[in-house]
Parts: structure tokens; C-alpha cells; sequence
């Protein structure tokens, strides 16, 4: 490999990698709905009121499947197949 196809294949490395390491710090550290205005803001979404309307519908889901599921006891780890530990 030359040296030429050797820088050029480290920057595309790079530049393929540096969306994931956005999402895990997203993920990490950032709540959904700061995550979504920090995204739309990214792709430069202008804000008009349907993206605010489209925000607002997709707040309003996650509350409504938030509030189910406190409501109806659901145990998220049970979901998904983890063994629940009590502490």
C-alpha cells in the first residue's frame, strides 16, 4: 500500500468512526430530547413548526410509554431477557 492510499485510508477510518462516537456520547450522557434538537441542529434542520410539531409528537410518545410503563410495574431488564438482581 502506498503512503498516499495509507493516509487516505486512516482519514476514512476516521471520518466513518466519528458518527458512533457521537451516538455513545449521546447515549451516555444526553437525554432523548436534548439528543434530538442537538441532532436536527447537526444536520442543520431549520426550525419550522412542523419539525417543532414532529418534535412534540415524538416527546409525547416517549411520555406516554414512559407513564405506561411505570404505571403498569414493567420491568425493563425482564424485557429484554437480563436476570433481575434485588439488591
Amino acid at each position: 500500500m502506498t503512503r498516499r492510499g495509507l493516509i487516505l485510508f486512516v482519514l476514512l477510518g476516521v471520518a466513518w468512526g466519528i458518527p458512533y462516537l457521537l451516538i455513545k456520547i449521546a447515549v451516555g450522557q444526553l437525554t432523548p430530547a436534548v439528543a434530538l434538537v442537538a441532532g436536527a441542529v447537526v444536520l442543520g434542520e431549520p426550525v419550522t413548526g412542523w419539525s417543532l410539531a414532529g418534535f412534540a409528537l415524538i416527546l409525547a410518545g416517549c411520555c406516554l410509554v414512559a407513564v405506561r410503563r411505570r404505571t403498569s410495574g414493567c420491568d425493563p431488564a425482564a424485557e429484554f431477557g437480563r436476570p433481575v438482581v434485588s439488591g
